[in-house]
């Protein structure tokens, strides 16, 4: 049997993310309040909660994404930005209402407010961004093959 086990860059990606994710939803409270909208008023700690947990959780999944080089490099993050933040979205609102409708209806949510709203776009691109930044920098860069630290069972852990 084969144990996948996090590597350091994928959990600082992950993270990462996760920061990007609790951003965009403390951005989307703060326009929910703007506008006079009585949307997750009494839920906002949960609201925040799951988003950051199920942006880590997409972080390390989509993380592989970002830090690699050129033209190429910029793309993938984006896709991977993309990805991330549906996905996380998606595993938010599955913590939050633990079903599958209403967790589809907050992917559908985030897209739709982050493409309504140009400061909240404009704030999730730059975060997103300076991600993708961060990881080119990072000393963390590694290849995308050695993400994924295979080991070949629990002996060797």
């Amino acid at each position: 049997m084969i144990y996948l086990r996090p590597t350091r860059r994928s959990v600082t990606m992950a993270a990462m993310i996760s920061l990007v994710g609790g951003a965009t939803a403390m951005a989307m409270l703060i326009y929910f309040r703007m506008i006079g909208s009585p949307m997750f008023q009494e839920e906002e700690v949960a609201f925040v909660s799951v988003a950051l947990a199920g942006a880590f959780l997409a972080g390390l999944i989509v993380g592989v994404a970002f830090g690699r080089k050129g033209r190429k490099g910029w793309m993938l993050a984006a896709i991977g930005a993309i990805c991330s933040t549906a996905i996380g979205a998606f595993l938010g609102g599955l913590m939050m209402f633990q079903t599958l409708e209403e967790a589809m209806i907050c992917v559908v949510m985030v897209a739709t407010i982050i493409g309504s709203t140009p400061p909240i776009a404009l704030a999730w691109l730059a975060m997103m961004a300076l991600v993708h930044v961060i990881a080119r920098r990072s000393v963390l860069v590694a290849e995308v093959s050695a993400d994924l630290d295979l080991v070949p069972g629990p002996d060797n852990l």
